[in-house]
């Protein structure tokens, strides 16, 4: 719970700058983990810049035979996962696509997995979460996908979307309207167990974790 003085703080607005001018759209920016480059969508394709809005570069172009849609670069900067409906042959089911920086290499990583979005990579790059409509409920659900591997399993499907990772990759966040009302869960993806963390009439949703790499952890004293 929030002390006093974090509860009764007000946020304030240190910058806002406008990276892009075009008259393409330029949609769903993501940050890299170190918070230098940004990739998103635009009518180009799939583009990189660093996050003074220079240095642009398109490292997907376009093209009249697929939609790539929702990019996200991982954490080791070597990737670059998005959605894409390019292993379809009729064009309508979207799946986990991977694309290797170095190389420009597209992988596909899943088959079947009716990707919605909602890509959220672990830490040590090797897993994808995303949002699925592959489930048995035929309701949204969350699936993990292995980078490597070409299959993936569902970890919940109970109306759940827009999942984040934990750097540790051991918990997850994510929303779901299953009892009722949008709210934000947290998921033990060891145990299996969700706790539901926001009790509020409304909208609650894109929850992440923050990292605090200047905060010590606790130190344990010695008997």
């Amino acid at each position: 719970e929030l002390g006093t003085a974090w509860r009764s703080r007000r946020p304030g607005l240190v910058s806002l700058n406008r990276l892009t001018v075009n008259v393409v759209d330029e949609v769903s920016p993501s940050l890299t983990a170190d918070g230098t480059t940004v990739v998103f969508t635009s009518g180009l394709g799939i583009e990189i810049m660093n996050a003074a809005g220079s240095a642009r570069q398109i490292v997907l172009p376009k093209t009249e035979r697929a939609v790539d849609v929702s990019p996200v670069v991982s954490p080791d900067g070597k990737m670059v996962a998005f959605v894409s409906n390019r292993g379809d042959a009729e064009g309508v089911r979207f799946d986990l696509w991977v694309l290797t920086r170095a190389t420009s290499e597209l992988r596909q990583v899943t088959r079947g997995a009716e990707v919605m979005g909602g890509l959220s990579w672990s830490g040590d790059s090797k897993r994808i979460a995303f949002t699925t409509t592959a489930t048995s409920t035929k309701m949204m659900g969350i699936g993990l996908a292995e980078v490597e591997g070409s299959s993936f399993r569902l970890l919940t499907e109970q109306n759940d979307s827009n999942p984040s990772l934990s750097a540790r990759g051991d918990r997850m966040l994510f929303v779901s309207s299953r009892d009722g009302d949008q709210e934000v869960y947290l998921l033990n993806l060891k145990g299996g167990r969700a706790e539901r963390l926001t009790h509020s009439a409304g909208l609650d949703d894109s929850p992440i974790f923050m990292a605090t790499p200047n905060v010590a952890r606790p130190t344990r004293s010695t008997p």
